[in-house]
């Protein structure tokens, strides 16, 4: 007797039982690997956040000392003075976004709110990056710097009359403001005009500075288009299904892959700070982060574990 081809087929079909005890081993493993995402990108902040507080090691032959021995002017001190204060700004940002970013993923709560607190992850440190980058000279990153210090006090003083037009700008930051192009006259750097605040020596601009600093993997292009295209609403039409989708929690499997900017723009963070201190920095817990993140963007294909 030949056996029915279709009978066949049917016994391959996995039994409700089956089904049901496969989704409740995917569930606790998606339950696991959140609890380990959430706890390595609370750990990486931990790591910025000391960081930015703590006192540099002043170690032979790394470029912060070099920087140490670059005097600036009495208000700033030496180029290192500059940077260590404007990159440990920018420090302190990439830990509490962090931790942001640990909290939605723990709740489950919003898939673009993830990605926006990502992108913010991968902004802020490439800015504290490019303070610190050790393939440019000393006096590089002075310019880099006080392009940013002079960002943002034009920021203090926007801030200042959003509300009242009348009011008089932030005289602090206008004072410093007009210390800084001072300086600048007087070192003969090129002072470049912006929409907002003049830019020193070259621009500054994210998508630029990424590839070429520390800890960079080619991948940048994709960690700041992907988060960009969905905060700024040119979400591709997969993103779109998924932000309409009713969602009750919103699986870190979904959020991972939008935020590529949280492991690979932390990467480039500590590297560069590595490399500026001549020490390393914050890798165990980024290499937990990078693998469990990557283990969350693997499920719908198959968790990799």
């Amino acid at each position: 007797m030949i056996d029915d081809p279709s009978d066949q087929g049917a016994s391959n079909i996995p039994s409700v039982e089956e089904m049901v005890a496969r989704i409740q081993v995917n569930g606790m493993i998606a339950d696991k690997v959140r609890g380990l995402l959430v706890e390595s990108a609370r750990l990486v902040a931990r790591d910025f956040s000391s960081l930015a507080k703590q006192d540099w090691p002043a170690l032979d032959a790394s470029a912060f000392v070099d920087d140490r021995d670059v005097p600036l002017d009495e208000r700033y001190g030496t180029v290192a003075d500059l940077v260590r204060d404007e990159a440990r700004l920018d420090l302190h940002t990439v830990a509490d976004t962090l931790r942001g970013y640990a909290a939605l993923v723990e709740t489950q709560s919003s898939f673009v709110g993830a990605v926006a607190v990502g992108r913010a992850v991968y902004e802020s440190s490439i800015w504290a990056s490019s303070v610190m980058d050790p393939a440019v000279t000393s006096e590089v990153r002075a310019q880099r710097a006080l392009t940013r210090r002079l960002a943002r006090l034009h920021a203090t003083r926007r801030h200042t009359t959003l509300l009242d037009a009348t009011v008089d700008p932030n005289l602090e930051a206008s004072e410093e403001i007009e210390h800084i192009l001072a300086l600048v006259e007087t070192r003969s750097w090129k002072r470049i005009r912006g929409q907002y605040a003049p830019s020193i020596g070259s621009k500054l601009s994210i998508e630029k500075l990424a590839p070429t600093l520390p800890g960079a993997l080619g991948v940048e292009d994709y960690a700041w288009g992907s988060s960009s295209s969905m905060i700024h609403g040119e979400q591709p039409s997969l993103a779109q299904n998924w932000i309409t989708f009713a969602f009750e929690q919103v699986p870190a499997w979904l959020t991972g892959p939008w935020t590529a900017g949280v492991p690979y723009g932390s990467r480039i963070a500590l590297a560069t700070t590595s490399e500026y201190l001549g020490v390393v920095v914050g890798h165990p817990a980024w290499e937990m982060l990078h693998k469990t993140w990557d283990i969350a963007c693997s499920q719908p294909g198959g968790w990799r574990i």
